[in-house]
């Protein structure tokens, strides 16, 4: 890419975030306050990251899970003026300026979809043969923009076969054009802020805890998105509620094996909160978490343990190995702290509470733009050079934890401009 060595204000703007989750929204809501323009990259198809799958987890009273932080955050950018979203977007290529900034280009898939013919009537949905390969996916109504449904090239039958495009027949407003390009933007920026978010551990690296073989164990964001969509408790294997239900703590974090020895801070208060929950929805479920030390998260973390350790039965000890039990169950086998033999017990869901692991793609941005990373590889901020990191892209953070910080690192990136709150 050719760039001029020196900032143009004429075709800029005053800072590029990469990631629309919670400390990206809250970074860009910050900064367009202060009077900057502000452009978000989210390289999914709608703003929100992972928390856009989790549900409130009120019962009676708030239980603090922040949430509800989220939506804040979506309603605080759609409202202001001077924050742009791009979706589906990427950073294609970047150059420092000589003066100072960077030149950059982005690219955006190709919207597939018109939003400004699409009613969201989901008929393009209904009749697409290739939903299950992730063809055309939907969206969940209370939070992403529009429109609901989303055409992804890489599923979708009509680039494999030109004949193949039931959607485009079906939509009755003419709003689905497959042969539109893939979109790209050149444009100069005064800083750039990494809001990248985090993968979660993929469980199936730790075979003996029995994911992608037993149906009934699943991931803790399985469970959210299971609650949020269909608004109950079940079983994959035969869609029944369960009673017994159990949280295995610790997947994939502080593991000596995997070399991961740092703690993902959140699964705690996560586990103890959704036990709350499930129990206040659903009275009869039994619930069981294997943890090795509760770690606090928060002013309200004694209170919360001491009604735990009430209403939950805590087991002190890692599972050896998840094994197949009668009736599709899960069959748990442990060591409790205490010593003696090994112990069985028999549930009907298992959910692993996964931990927080670095972003796969943060050492493209440590090549890319010479952000470095930290030993457990999390990007470190070095803001001298107009770059910065946003929450769980530098390590694992919770929503409130997560605000917060796309907050300082507005304001870091204000005092970097030269910019003072009003």
């Amino acid at each position: 890419m050719t760039t001029p060595s020196q900032f143009d204000p004429e075709r800029s703007t005053d800072v590029l975030v990469i990631g629309g989750g919670m400390a990206g929204l809250s970074c860009a809501d910050h900064l367009g306050r202060l009077g900057l323009s502000v452009l978000v990259l989210e390289k999914n198809p709608a703003v929100g990251g992972q928390a856009l799958h989790f549900f409130c987890k009120a019962t009676e009273v708030c239980e603090k899970c922040n949430y509800c932080l989220l939506e804040e955050r979506l309603t605080a950018v759609a409202e202001n003026p001077r924050v742009e979203i791009l979706t589906r977007a990427s950073l294609d290529q970047t150059e420092p300026l000589s003066g100072g900034g960077y030149a950059v280009r982005i690219r955006q898939e190709a919207p597939y979809i018109d939003p400004a013919r699409c009613t969201n009537c989901g008929r393009c949905y209904e009749v697409c043969p290739a939903v299950d390969e992730g063809a055309i996916t939907r969206g969940l109504p209370a939070v992403v923009s529009h429109p609901l449904y989303t055409i992804h090239r890489e599923g979708c039958l009509y680039f494999r076969d030109p004949q193949a495009h039931r959607c485009r027949e079906a939509c009755p407003e003419g709003a689905i054009d497959l042969d539109r390009r893939p979109l790209e933007k050149s444009l100069q920026v005064r800083a750039v802020v990494l809001a990248t978010g985090y993968a979660p551990f993929d469980p199936r690296v730790k075979s003996r805890l029995g994911y992608g073989e037993l149906p009934n164990v699943i991931t803790a964001l399985e469970l959210e998105q299971m609650i949020r969509v269909h608004g109950d408790l079940l079983r994959p294997s035969d869609r029944q509620r369960p009673v017994r239900v159990a949280f295995l703590q610790c997947a994939g974090s502080r593991d000596l094996t995997l070399g991961h020895l740092f703690c993902s801070r959140i699964c705690c208060g996560y586990a103890l909160r959704m036990s709350k929950a499930i129990r206040h929805r659903w009275p009869e479920t039994e619930l069981t978490v294997f943890y090795m030390d509760i770690q606090n998260f928060g002013k309200d973390f004694l209170p919360a343990y001491e009604e735990a350790r009430e209403t939950l039965t805590l087991i002190r000890g890692i599972p050896g190995a998840v094994i197949p039990a009668p009736g599709e169950r899960v069959a748990v086998v442990f060591q409790s702290s205490g010593g003696g033999p090994p112990r069985e017990e028999v549930f009907d869901l298992l959910v692993l509470s996964v931990g927080l692991m670095p972003s796969p793609d943060n050492r493209r941005w440590a090549d890319q733009l010479g952000l470095p990373v930290n030993e457990d590889g999390f990007l470190r901020e070095t803001g001298g050079c107009g770059l910065f990191r946003a929450g769980t892209a530098g390590g694992p953070m919770d929503l409130a934890q997560s605000a917060a910080d796309g907050g300082r690192a507005a304001r870091a990136v204000a005092e970097y401009l030269g910019v003072r709150p009003c």
